[in-house]
C-alpha cells in the first residue's frame, strides 16, 4: 500500500503523500516524526491504541483531514503535531494527555471546538496560534493549564465561551491568557 513500516511492523517511517485513508496496524506503538506530513488527501484516520504518542509534526499540513480519533493510549501530543491541518473541525484530546507541544494545533482554521481534558497541565506556546474558527473550548481541569506565551490563543477571538469546572471559574478568570475569554461553567 506504499507506507513505509520498520521490518518489525512496529514503527510507521512514511505515509505516500497521495493516500486518501489508511488502516494503521495495532502493531504500531511509534509513528516517526512528520510521516504523515503534507498528506493532503487524508481526510480521516484512527490511531490504534499501541500508540503512546503523537510525535511532532507527524500531522503537520495535513489540510484534508477533518477528522481524527486518537485512543486514550497517547499521554503527549508533540509540537507541530496538527499544524496547518486547515479541515480539521473539531478534536478530542484523551483523557491522559499531559501537555500539548509547541504549535500543536497552529493554523487549524476550521477548528470550531476542542475539550482539553483534567490530565492536561501544560499548553505549549502558539498551540491554537490562528485556530480563528473556535466558538467554544471546553477545559476540564478544575486548576487551568499553566500557559507558556501570550500567543498561545493568539487570533482566537476572545468573546467565546470557556467552559471550565464550577470550582475553577475564579481561577480561570485571573489566569493568565485564560481571562480573555467568557469563562462559563460546564453544563
Amino acid at each position: 500500500d506504499g507506507v513505509l513500516y520498520d521490518k518489525d511492523i512496529k514503527t510507521l517511517i512514511k505515509c505516500p503523500q497521495s493516500k486518501t485513508t489508511i488502516s494503521i496496524p495495532n502493531t504500531i506503538a511509534f509513528i516517526e516524526k512528520g510521516a504523515f506530513s503534507n498528506c493532503s488527501s487524508l481526510t480521516f484516520i484512527t490511531l490504534p491504541n499501541s500508540i503512546k504518542l503523537i510525535e511532532n509534526g507527524v500531522f503537520s499540513g495535513c489540510m484534508g483531514l477533518t477528522s481524527i480519533i486518537i485512543p486514550d493510549s497517547v499521554k503527549f501530543i508533540g509540537d507541530y503535531a496538527f499544524c496547518r491541518c486547515s479541515s480539521l473541525t473539531s478534536i478530542t484530546i484523551p483523557n491522559f494527555v499531559k501537555s500539548i507541544g509547541d504549535a500543536a494545533f497552529w493554523e487549524c482554521s476550521s477548528l470550531i471546538s476542542i475539550i482539553i481534558p483534567d490530565s492536561v497541565k501544560s499548553i505549549g506556546d502558539w498551540a491554537f496560534w490562528k485556530c480563528t474558527a473556535l466558538t467554544s473550548i471546553t477545559c476540564n481541569a478544575i486548576v487551568p493549564p499553566i500557559i507558556r506565551n501570550k500567543y498561545v490563543f493568539y487570533k482566537v477571538p476572545d468573546n467565546i465561551p470557556v467552559y471550565v469546572p464550577e470550582g475553577g471559574i475564579s481561577d480561570y478568570k485571573m489566569a493568565d491568557q485564560w481571562n480573555k475569554f467568557n469563562i462559563k461553567p460546564i453544563k
